[in-house]
């Protein structure tokens, strides 16, 4: 029973529907106007409404996502081709409506075909292929190191099971070799917001809409290098009343770098690197060029220094370690100025006997970086003489004032030895009567 009145019940709603679609199909007033459309909405325009409150549609427009900054909107690049067809499609409309922009329309076709213009749109396409459409992904913090360290700390006091392996996962080689990569890349890929200082625009006292209201111009860090064929590529430093805490050598005819001192310029840079090659310092050549050439020429330049650098082929960067800061009392006194052997005069750090340094680089078996006691707050580390190799020069000092005595020792005795003469003796002749007159 109740299926049969289930069913009865969908036939008639079946006859309804098709009751009511074959109704409208065959409404003879429907037909009328599909025929004859009003001639009313063909000349209708709209006007204002004055009422309208544009807080809603800001509002709306608002809860939209925005587009990423420094990011085109479009998704595409235009073309000519693309371009004379929309403005074919325009001048359509507008006769069809009975628009007369022909003059307008004119000029606008004039300038499509203008070769200026056809090279601004294809300058326009590439920059749109490269930053747009084919863009990377752009790091969202360029220090990851630290967030990792952090993390490190964070979970040595826990002893759940996932925070250690949590914690033997970020200390492994390969994910700390991974973070570096990443935080170097980072470096290049993101640029710092400009500041008010780094561009200004005369736009006189005219009140049309300026091209600094439409451009955002990015200036290039300092410390951002510009990369060139070959691996070759172009730092730039600001030279200030401090060294710039870097030493060089020469290799051949080569002038390369030797060291890069702890709180300098160089390392700040985070571009140069332990024998790098220097072909160029504003300019000026430096191949050929001896240690004290160099000197001479960097102690002249001022401002803004800009470093031709070539790479060199076996560095490595080394995983980001912590070393920590060993104390040290001095048992001699040193002056740079009086060491011949010291890579730079200028960074050498004097002390006295009793005087506690903080040694703070330990990487070269020679020469250490450090701070004299309550002078922390130089950024700039001093170089200083390692243990061993003040223990060698002693050992060497002593062995050559050991020579020294003993010679004039030698010297000594032989003086104070007379030599004994010794009498050449006379050859004793025969008489010959032969010989004698």
């Amino acid at each position: 029973e109740d299926t049969k009145k289930k069913k009865e019940l969908e036939e008639k709603l079946a006859r309804e529907e098709e009751f009511l679609r074959s109704s409208l199909r065959g409404s003879i007033k429907l037909q009328a106007l599909e025929s004859n459309p009003p001639k009313s909405l063909h000349g209708s325009s709209g006007f204002i409404n004055t009422a309208f409150d544009n807080e809603e549609e800001a509002k709306i427009r608002s809860q939209q996502p925005s587009p990423v900054d420094g990011q085109l909107k479009k998704k595409f690049a235009p073309n000519i081709k693309d371009l004379t067809t929309a403005l074919a499609h325009v001048q359509q409309h507008m006769k069809r409506n009975g628009y007369s922009l022909d003059a307008d329309l004119e000029t606008v076709q004039n300038l499509l075909t203008s070769p200026s213009f056809r090279n601004a749109l294809s300058l326009h396409s590439v920059i749109q292929q490269s930053f747009c459409i084919n863009r990377p992904p752009s790091p969202i913090v360029d220090s990851a190191i630290d967030l990792v360290s952090e993390c490190i700390t964070s979970l040595q006091d826990s002893s759940q099971t996932e925070a250690i392996e949590l914690m033997d996962i970020l200390s492994r080689f390969e994910v700390e070799g991974l973070i570096y990569a990443h935080d170097k890349i980072a470096e290049r890929v993101t640029l710092p917001p400009p500041s008010e200082n780094d561009f200004s625009v005369d736009v006189g006292s005219s009140s049309t809409p300026s091209l600094k209201d439409h451009l955002t111009i990015t200036p290039q860090p300092s410390h951002s290098p510009i990369l060139l064929d070959d691996g070759i590529k172009i730092v730039r430093i600001e030279k200030t009343n401090e060294p710039l805490g870097a030493t060089v050598r020469n290799d051949g005819e080569s002038v390369v770098i030797g060291r890069i001192v702890r709180g300098g310029a160089a390392e700040r840079c985070g571009q140069l690197y332990e024998n790098d090659e220097v072909l160029e310092v504003n300019g000026v050549p430096l191949r050929g060029k001896s240690v004290n050439d160099v000197c001479d020429l960097l102690a002249r330049m001022t401002g803004t220094l800009t470093f031709v650098i070539q790479p060199a082929s076996d560095t490595k960067p080394s995983s980001p370690t912590f070393h920590g800061v060993m104390h040290v009392k001095a048992h001699f006194d040193y002056d740079p100025d009086e060491d011949l052997y010291i890579p730079c005069r200028e960074l050498g750090l004097a002390f006295q006997k009793g005087d506690v340094l903080h040694v703070i680089s330990q990487e070269d078996g020679n020469w250490w970086q450090a701070h004299r006691d309550g002078e922390e707050e130089h950024n700039l580390a001093g170089l200083i003489p390692s243990k061993s190799f003040q223990q060698q020069r002693e050992i060497m000092k002593q062995t050559i004032m050991a020579d020294s005595l003993e010679s004039k020792r030698s010297k000594k005795n032989t003086l104070l030895c007379a030599r004994k003469m010794h009498k050449k003796k006379k050859k004793k002749v025969q008489y010959n009567s032969n010989f004698t007159d």
